[in-house]
């Protein structure tokens, strides 16, 4: 592992040299910092009980070179440094971050090894869970953004399963955009996962798809009452899963809704959902495949957050929340958390 991060850093620091020695404007930089702490005291069916703590670390360097049409290149190379802290360093998880960016007015993309945090949005949790947003912080592929003064669009590939003895092949493509009129505003997602084989010799077993829609509607409140925020959204998810081997197909449909209030350093949050099963092939496949809360097996579900900023400035955030999550026929289940989020790059002008 030493060798490694010995060679990644050589060829990083040979790179920049390049690029500086050429045409370079600016080295530009950025730290991202972590902190987790996680309690889940769960009794059901659909998700276990356990603490997770950890941190991560994420630093980048790099070049940003303009262009003669207003447009802004930059080349970024730095790593995702995961470590649990009730483990040892041969614990820890150390993931290239590797990225082109090109930055023009109204457009941002970026190609390579990309962190998650550069979307618009944070991704519902009946796409992304908690836990893999802790220890799968980039997306791999490419990530396209178009913005305007009524909303925006993107789209990206993750490529996050290379096809190997023990890793079958997978990706998943999104779509999600916004449209914003006065208090109002609309948009949604689609979203497209392929979980394939692992490569020969390994069994052959089957080749599994799943495509969804969400589209919501929404409206933004937080101008006309005295809270800092306050914002209630609906929406309709229509689900199709298949594996090809059996022919196995499921349509899962169902719909959802989210109120967030905030005001100064409390927020609530609440997320219901009311449908059929949204992971039809979780037991079998798991996170794998299905990579979101896995609560959303349940017919109806519901999880309410309550949220104390403890303190909350432009480059550094620290919240402890209080999340109750029930399901039919369950105990309630609680978890709790404390995250601390840090970024340089917000705290410090850039050179």
């Amino acid at each position: 592992m030493e060798k490694t991060l010995l060679r990644f850093f050589f060829c990083t620091f040979c790179l920049i040299g390049v690029a500086l020695s050429a045409k370079a404007q600016k080295f530009v930089y950025d730290l991202d910092f972590l902190f987790y702490f996680d309690n889940r005291e769960y009794h059901s069916p659909y998700s276990d009980a356990q603490t997770l703590l950890g941190a991560r670390l994420s630093p980048e360097i790099g070049v940003s070179i303009d262009d003669n049409t207003q447009g802004v290149h930059r080349l970024m190379a730095g790593a995702q440094y995961c470590q649990p802290l009730n483990k040892n360093f041969l614990d820890a998880k150390l993931m290239p971050t590797l990225y082109y960016q090109y930055k023009k007015k109204g457009y941002n993309l970026h190609f390579g090894a990309v962190p998650y945090r550069k979307l618009m949005h944070t991704l519902p949790e009946f796409y992304l869970s908690d836990s893999i947003n802790y220890a799968h912080p980039n997306l791999y592929g490419a990530l396209v953004q178009i913005t305007g003064k009524r909303g925006f669009l993107e789209l990206y590939c993750d490529w996050y399963g290379l096809q190997s003895r023990t890793t079958r092949e997978a990706f998943q493509l999104m779509v999600d955009g916004e449209f914003r009129a006065k208090i109002f505003y609309a948009g949604g997602y689609i979203s497209l996962t392929h979980l394939a084989n692992k490569a020969a010799p390994e069994p052959r077993l089957g080749v599994c798809e799943k495509f969804s829609v969400n589209p919501l509607v929404g409206i933004n409140l937080s101008p006309i009452t005295p809270l800092d925020s306050f914002t209630v959204q609906a929406g309709y998810i229509l689900g199709y899963n298949r594996e090809r081997e059996t022919a196995t197909q499921h349509i899962s449909h169902g719909v959802h809704a989210d109120i967030y209030l905030q005001w100064r350093f409390l927020a609530l949050r609440n997320n219901f959902f009311y449908g059929n099963n949204f992971m039809p092939f979780f037991k079998e496949l798991g996170a794998e495949f299905h990579r979101g809360n896995p609560f959303f097996q349940s017919k109806i579900y519901n999880r309410t957050d309550l949220i104390v900023y403890l303190f909350r400035k432009d480059f550094v955030e620290c919240r402890f929340a209080w999340n109750i999550h029930y399901t039919p026929n369950d105990k309630i289940g609680h978890q709790q958390q404390i995250i601390l989020q840090f970024n340089l790059g917000k705290a410090l002008p850039q050179k």
